[in-house]
């Protein structure tokens, strides 16, 4: 019979059934046909049906796999978009107050070195006259003393010696005729030296410590804040670490600074080898007369030697009290301007590597955005695509 409608082999069964011609043979009814023909549509919508629900569900899972490694890839490169914005924040923040305060501190400390030179030129006039004025006194008295204590023997051993000599006796007593004299001269240049050589070091080195640095931190804690550890991390690894460097270089520079004027400290050494260079010829005419037994031409010699030269004397203290002082100043400007110049070095290297790290992102991150980007890609081409 073929595949026919159902209400057509319903009627033909009911036909023969009323004419008693039902043919008892299943098969001639058409009904195992279209029994099987439900049986085959039904197992094929189901398996359809099942194959979507697969397809479905892995659908979903693939396109979970995609978004992952799509979050990942954009979570990188948002971090990189932060980064740059935190770079630039940082760049417009603290490149325009660091230099700005490391050329302020430069022009404060160099103009406060300025003002102490000149008071000191002022002040080192005024304190050399004073010289002038009691050096006479207390030389003549002194010579007195000597021309009542040092017979022929101690004067000749003076001569040899170029203005020094022990006596021995019941007393042992050094005579220093060159450092009496640089006493005399540092009377009254002794604490007003000491001042001032401490003052150029204080404000060299001491207050930079004190001023300088603080500001630096000061000016990079208002630029990191609280909120964002990136870019806090971010600054402490390149500006942080320029300002963490300047207290060695503080030091170092303080070292270098003592250890160069060293030899400029103390006057009284220098002082004394100019003055007994300066009486040479004095120490040459008691010489002279070993041997003749004339000490009063010795202590004439002495005296007039000395009391005849006060005004050399104070150009000898003068000069060498400025030549020390140059010393210990032309020093701390050099130390300042090294020091200084390696500040604005540091922090222009420091901004260039922040650019350099705003558009060279580190290869680790390159190579992680890749890698993502390419799982991607892969995840994506799990389905095929469906026109």
């Amino acid at each position: 019979m073929g595949q026919l409608p159902i209400h057509f082999v319903s009627s033909k069964a009911f036909h023969d059934l009323n004419f008693g011609v039902f043919n008892m043979n299943p098969e001639n009814t058409g009904i195992p046909g279209l029994q099987q023909d439900f049986y085959d549509k039904t197992e094929k919508f189901v398996h359809s049906h099942y194959l979507r629900r697969l397809e479905l569900e892995f659908q979903k899972e693939v396109d979970q796999m995609v978004q992952f490694f799509r979050d990942k890839r954009v979570g990188i490169e948002q971090g990189m978009v932060q980064k740059g914005k935190a770079i630039h924040d940082a760049k417009q923040f603290i490149g325009e107050r660091l230099p700005k305060e490391v050329a302020k501190a430069r022009e404060f400390f160099e103009g406060q070195i300025a003002d102490l030179k000149d008071n000191f030129e002022q002040k080192i006039e005024s304190l050399l006259n004073d010289i002038v004025n009691n050096y006479r006194q207390q030389a003549c008295l002194k010579l007195h003393d000597w021309a009542l204590s040092i017979k022929y023997n101690s004067m000749s051993a003076i001569a040899r010696g170029k203005g020094c000599h022990t006596i021995k006796g019941n007393q042992i007593r050094l005579i220093d005729i060159n450092g009496t004299l640089a006493d005399f001269c540092l009377i009254a240049l002794n604490s007003a030296w000491i001042d001032y050589r401490n003052d150029i070091k204080k404000l060299s080195f001491d207050d930079l410590r004190i001023q300088f640095i603080p500001n630096l931190e000061s000016i990079l804690a208002q630029a990191k804040g609280i909120d964002d550890p990136k870019k806090i991390s971010l600054i402490e690894n390149t500006y942080g670490q320029a300002v963490y460097e300047v207290r060695n270089e503080l030091e170092i520079q303080s070292e270098k600074y003592l250890t160069e004027t060293e030899e400029f400290d103390a006057i009284r050494p220098a002082l004394i080898k100019s003055i007994r260079k300066f009486l040479m010829p004095t120490y040459e005419n008691i010489k002279s007369e070993s041997g003749t037994g004339c000490t009063i031409r010795m202590h004439r010699y002495l005296k007039y030697g000395v009391l005849d030269s006060i005004q050399k004397i104070r150009s000898i203290v003068r000069n060498q009290v400025r030549h020390n002082w140059q010393g210990l100043t032309n020093s701390v400007e050099e130390r300042l301007e090294e020091f200084f110049d390696l500040r604005e070095n540091n922090i222009s290297e420091q901004s260039e590597r922040l650019s350099e790290s705003a558009h060279t992102p580190p290869n680790k991150q390159v190579k992680l955005l890749d890698h993502f980007k390419e799982m991607e890609n892969l995840a994506e081409e799990l389905v095929p695509k469906r026109s």
